[in-house]
């Protein structure tokens, strides 16, 4: 699951100590110098990745995205930035998902849980 959003805060400013997070690894991401996003738990049963979407649809020719973000306020100027989870099987199973079926009823609820429990940032 995922959301993208759109900021003016400088998302690199941030440090290892800012995030509170279940996760082992905390990753700051770069690519060619230029700062690309974060990384958190890679390969576990929940991980999260926070990055640049728009400099990934740049790179891959995909812009079926902008007219939804258009259609949603964006002007076109500032960067999209995704925050997505990935949860596996155990992880959804203590979150009430069994089957497809139970996944809708309870996207709040692990929306909730992945974005206010799980990882959280934290910035005195």
């Amino acid at each position: 699951m995922c959301a993208d959003f759109s900021s003016e805060v400088d998302l690199e400013q941030f440090h290892e100590r800012d995030w509170v997070s279940r996760a082992r690894s905390r990753t700051k991401r770069y690519e060619s110098g230029q700062f690309t996003g974060w990384s958190f738990g890679l390969g576990g049963k929940l991980s999260a990745r926070l990055y640049n979407k728009s400099l990934e649809l740049q790179k891959s020719g995909k812009t079926y995205l902008y007219a939804v973000w258009s259609a949603n306020g964006w002007l076109g100027e500032s960067n999209i930035w995704r925050l997505e989870f990935q949860l596996r099987r155990d992880p959804l199973k203590e979150l009430g998902v069994s089957e497809l079926g139970d996944l809708t009823p309870n996207v709040d609820r692990i929306w909730r849980y992945c974005a206010e429990s799980w990882l959280v940032l934290a910035v005195p």
